[in-house]
């Protein structure tokens, strides 16, 4: 299980962790240098890595996000995505084959 970002009664975080049930361990996840903590951002998974797109942040809603490869080490696992469309926050998200809509 995969789980990122997310707010807390002092602010949005922007770290994360990955967690293995069947060793009841987990490994922390940071961010890319510079990726802005967020909340209410839309988390989808391809089937190999995790795209976090848009959320809250303290300056307002995002339009940037990130993907992370579980198989890629812990420190060079995020890439940030390049921009896309507007700012997007609890966005709903549809597949159509290899394309992943979020609206």
């Amino acid at each position: 299980m995969i789980v990122w970002g997310g707010g807390t009664a002092t602010g949005n975080v922007a770290d994360g962790g990955i967690y293995d049930p069947g060793s009841n361990t987990g490994t922390p996840l940071g961010a890319p240098s510079g990726f802005v903590a967020r909340a209410e951002h839309t988390a989808i998974w391809t089937g190999t890595e995790m795209i976090i797109w848009g959320g809250e942040a303290a300056g307002g809603n995002r339009a940037d996000g990130a993907a992370f490869t579980p198989k890629a080490p812990a420190l060079a696992c995020c890439r940030q995505a390049r921009r896309l469309g507007g700012a997007l926050r609890q966005a709903d998200v549809s597949q159509t084959g290899q394309l992943y809509v979020l609206k």
